[in-house]
C-alpha cells in the first residue's frame, strides 16, 4: 500500500543508483585503459632501452639472427658457445664456419667449449686428447681411441691415402708430401738450416718412392734409413734402378761430403721417432688383412680420439703433425657429396708445429668440415707461423672465442676488436670508451667473448660438469 509519492521517490533512487553504477563502470574502464596503455608504453620503452644498450655492448639483435642461435639445451646440436638467460648460445652443426678458441691454461677451453660441443655433435670428430679428459667425458657411439702408448693400440696406416690412389703420378705426389710432413720447413731457420732441411727431404722422398715401390711398410723404411750412413743409403737406392727415386738424389753426386752428411743428419732427426720408439712402431705397424686399422677415411663413419699423455706431447709431436696434416689432405679431396659433418678439433694447437692450416681453413668450408683450433694466445701462433700468416689465419675463422688473455699485445688487439661503447650527442671531442678495457680481459672469470658477424657477444661459460 505504497503511496504514489513513495513509489516516485524509490524510482528516482533506483535511477540515481543505476546512473552511479554506470558512471563507476566507465571510470574503472577508462582507468584500466590508461593503466594498460601506460604499462604497454613502459614495456616498449624498456625494450627500446634494452635494445640500445645491447647494441652498445655488441649484444646481438634478437630479431636479426646471423650466426648465433639461442635455444634450450635439449634443442642444441652444433658448436656450443656459452649461456645467456638460461638458454644455450650455439652455432648449428650444419652451418659453415671455423672456430678459434683462445685462453690461458685453466680458463675452460676444454671443459666449457670443446667437451660440451662434442656431447652435442651428431656427426663425427677427430679430436686430439692431450690429458684423456675429453674421451673420458664424451660417451658417444662409434668412437675409436688411438692411444700410441697402449700395447693394444689400433694402428694408424700412414700409407692409407697413398694406397688408395691408382694414378702413379698422384701416388708420387703424395709420397713427396709425406716427406714434407716428416721434415717441414722451420720458421726463422738459418741459411745452413734451410739447405740441410731441403736436401734432407730429398733423401727421404727418394727412400719413400724407392722402398714403397718395393712393398715395404713405413716403419721398415724408417728403420732402414737410420741403419745406414749417407753413402750406403744413396748407393742402395741407386742400385734399385728406380728412375724417379734416383732423380731426387742425383744432385748429391760430387757434392761436399760434409754437406751431404749434414743433410742425412737432418733427415735422421726427422725419422728417429718412427725408427727407434717401440710404442710408435707398434702404433704404426703394418696390419694383417683381418686386422683393423684407422686412417682419415675412417672419419666418414667413426670419431677418432687421439690420446697423447701431456708429458709425451713433445716426443709424439711429429706423429700428431702427420696424422692431422694427412687428415687435412683427405678433407681437401673429400667429395662434396659427402654430407656427414666432421668436427676437426686441434687442442694445444702450438704443439703440432707448422701445418698448412691457412689453406685448409679456406678450402674446407664447403666440404662439410668445421675446424676448431684451441690455443693459449696469439703469441703461440706468431712463434710458429709469424705475424703475417697469423693475420691471414685469423681472417678465416668465423668465430673467435676469447676466454682470457695475459699478454698486453693480445689484450690491446682484442679490446680494439670488441669495440667502443656508443657515444650519444654531437660532441666530437668526446673520448670513445672501450666496451672492455685491455687489462680486464685477463679477468673474465665466468664469462667469455664470442666475436663474429653478430658483433662481440659476452656470454657465460657453459661448463659440461655444471649442465
Amino acid at each position: 500500500n505504497q503511496t504514489p509519492l513513495t513509489v516516485l521517490r524509490r524510482s528516482h533512487q533506483y535511477a540515481a543508483l543505476t546512473l552511479l553504477r554506470c558512471t563507476m563502470n566507465q571510470f574503472v574502464l577508462r582507468l584500466n585503459c590508461y593503466l594498460y596503455g601506460a604499462l604497454a608504453i613502459t614495456l616498449a620503452f624498456l625494450l627500446l632501452l634494452i635494445y640500445i644498450r645491447g647494441q652498445g655492448n655488441h649484444f646481438p639483435n634478437p630479431f636479426n639472427r646471423k650466426n648465433i642461435v639461442y635455444q634450450p639445451a635439449v634443442q642444441t646440436h652444433g658448436v656450443l658457445l656459452g649461456k645467456r638467460f638460461n638458454l644455450l648460445a650455439y652455432s648449428p652443426e650444419q652451418d659453415e664456419g671455423h672456430i678459434l678458441v683462445l685462453g690461458p691454461s685453466g680458463t675452460g677451453k676444454t671443459s666449457a667449449l670443446l667437451i660440451p660441443t662434442l656431447l652435442s655433435w651428431q656427426g663425427t670428430a677427430l679430436v686430439v686428447d692431450i690429458s684423456g679428459d675429453i674421451s673420458a667425458n664424451v660417451q658417444v657411439e662409434n668412437k675409436i681411441i688411438f692411444d700410441p702408448t697402449s700395447k693394444d693400440c689400433i694402428p694408424y696406416n700412414v700409407f692409407a691415402s697413398i694406397d688408395a690412389v691408382d694414378d702413379e703420378t698422384e701416388r708420387l705426389e703424395r709420397l713427396e708430401q709425406l716427406a714434407y710432413l716428416l721434415l717441414p720447413d722451420k720458421a726463422n731457420d738459418s741459411e745452413a738450416g734451410v739447405f740441410f732441411c731441403k736436401n734432407g727431404r730429398k733423401m727421404i722422398t727418394a727412400a719413400l718412392i724407392c722402398y714403397y715401390g718395393m712393398g715395404w711398410d713405413f716403419i721398415r723404411i724408417c728403420e732402414h734409413f737410420l741403419s745406414n750412413d749417407w753413402r750406403s743409403l744413396l748407393n742402395d737406392i741407386a742400385s734399385q734402378q728406380n728412375q724417379t727415386a734416383n732423380m731426387y738424389i742425383s744432385s748429391f753426386a760430387g757434392a761436399s761430403e760434409q754437406n751431404t752428411a749434414g743433410c742425412k743428419q737432418a733427415a735422421d732427426d726427422a725419422l728417429k721417432l718412427f725408427a727407434t720408439n717401440e710404442k710408435i712402431k707398434n702404433a704404426l705397424r703394418k696390419t694383417a688383412s683381418y686386422e683393423q686399422s684407422i686412417s682419415p677415411a675412417t672419419l666418414e663413419t667413426n670419431s677418432i680420439y687421439i690420446y697423447i699423455p701431456d708429458e709425451k706431447l713433445k716426443i709424439y709431436g711429429d706423429l700428431l703433425r702427420i696424422i692431422t696434416a694427412q687428415s687435412m689432405e683427405y678433407f681437401s679431396a673429400r667429395p662434396k657429396g659427402n654430407k656427414q659433418m666432421i668436427l676437426f678439433c686441434l687442442d694445444e694447437f702450438a704443439s703440432f708445429g707448422k701445418l698448412q692450416i691457412t689453406e685448409s681453413l679456406r678450402k674446407l668450408r664447403k666440404r662439410h668440415i668445421r675446424i676448431m683450433v684451441l690455443t693459449q694466445s696469439l703469441a703461440d701462433l706468431d712463434m710458429i707461423y709469424g705475424k703475417d700468416e697469423r693475420k691471414a689465419m685469423l681472417g678465416n675463422f668465423k668465430f673467435t672465442i676469447l676466454l682470457g688473455c695475459k699478454d698486453t699485445e693480445t689484450q690491446e688487439y682484442f679490446s680494439k676488436m670488441i669495440g667502443d661503447k656508443p657515444s650519444f650527442g654531437d660532441d666530437e671531442n668526446k673520448n670513445n670508451r672501450p666496451i672492455i678495457r685491455p687489462a680486464e680481459l685477463a679477468h673474465l672469470e665466468q664469462d667469455l667473448y664470442v666475436i663474429c658477424d653478430d658483433g662481440a657477444v659476452r656470454l657465460r661459460k657453459n661448463f659440461y660438469f655444471k649442465s
